[in-house]
């Protein structure tokens, strides 16, 4: 299963800055991943996906995106969808609509 389709990933390849491109969530929305930018890595041949995780708390990190497709095509019930309706904004938008500050 892809949740991020090859134009979406050409994309974020090229984003740099801090605005939200893309948000994947839980099938319950209780787990987000706001998107900013992703980088390939050959070596491992995915993508890290650099994002706002909201969960049981909230944080920027990384994440691979063959790691959630993984957890998203198994059978522990937590299914994994991109947010076809997402408009870009920026990332203190986004914070600020989860009653977060930017530092």
């Amino acid at each position: 299963m892809y949740l991020l389709n090859r134009n979406s990933l050409h994309k974020l390849l090229r984003c740099s800055g801090t605005s939200v491109h893309v948000r994947l969530q839980t099938q319950n929305q209780l787990w987000s991943w706001y998107i900013i930018s992703a980088r390939y890595l050959p070596e491992s041949n995915d993508y890290e996906l650099y994002c706002l995780i909201d969960g049981d708390y909230t944080e920027l990190g990384t994440v691979w995106l063959g790691e959630l497709e993984e957890i998203s095509s198994s059978s522990l019930g937590m299914s994994i969808k991109r947010d076809e309706e997402w408009i870009p904004k920026p990332l203190d938008e986004v914070m600020s609509s989860l009653g977060k500050r930017c530092a």
